[in-house]
């Protein structure tokens, strides 16, 4: 995807893939065969679809030139019970971004349901939000999946053995990247937030 982008784009584009919140979704289809040669022709199939989808929202965009006014950035660690060990506690990063007061990105660990994405965006209150998964501030502990309270409680894969957070673990994560967004923004004015310490 990124190497049809940038040689359709050229003038030395850069064009970057970063995976969101995707623990409960499939792409299209999977390249699981022993084959590795096969399985590349897959991928390879699925980054010129997802090229191909690139290019024509570029082409529908605003040409005009973007802005680079303001970057603000923000990290914190929470922890959360481990779901299937008593006693045992994770420490999961989060890391929060703000581009010219208009773009929120929030990065978490582990594979997160699409419902934490989608919180995300309600609460925002920015015309763009985003959240990455997959990521990590530091050497923290990886939860492996992220699944909502909902998914949770009907289990299934992703929502049962396969994560180790408590449940909850997701919903708090974006909490405080919906905190280290308004934070970011200015919008405590009665007393000033600190990231929660270890």
């Amino acid at each position: 995807m990124s190497e049809i982008v940038e040689k359709t784009i050229g003038s030395g584009a850069s064009c970057l893939f970063i995976q969101g919140a995707g623990g409960d979704i499939n792409p299209l289809f999977l390249a699981r065969g022993l084959n590795s040669e096969e399985n590349f022709a897959m991928v390879r199939k699925m980054g010129e679809l997802l090229a191909k989808e690139v290019l024509e929202t570029l082409d529908s965009m605003d040409k005009g030139s973007g802005k680079s006014e303001q970057l603000r950035a923000i990290a914190g660690t929470m922890e959360t019970p481990h779901r299937w060990e008593a006693g045992k506690k994770l420490a999961l990063g989060v890391t929060s971004l703000l581009v010219n007061s208009e773009i929120g990105i929030v990065s978490i660990p582990g594979e997160p349901f699409h419902r934490h994405q989608k919180d995300l965006r309600a609460r925002a209150e920015l015309p763009h939000a985003y959240l990455f998964g997959y990521t990590d501030n530091g050497f923290h502990d990886w939860p492996d999946y992220l699944p909502d309270i909902q998914s949770a409680a009907h289990a299934g894969y992703g929502a049962s053995d396969t994560t180790s957070p408590a449940v909850g673990a997701g919903e708090q994560l974006v909490n405080l990247g919906l905190i280290q967004l308004y934070t970011l923004r200015g919008m405590f004015r009665d007393k000033p937030w600190r990231p929660p310490s270890r």
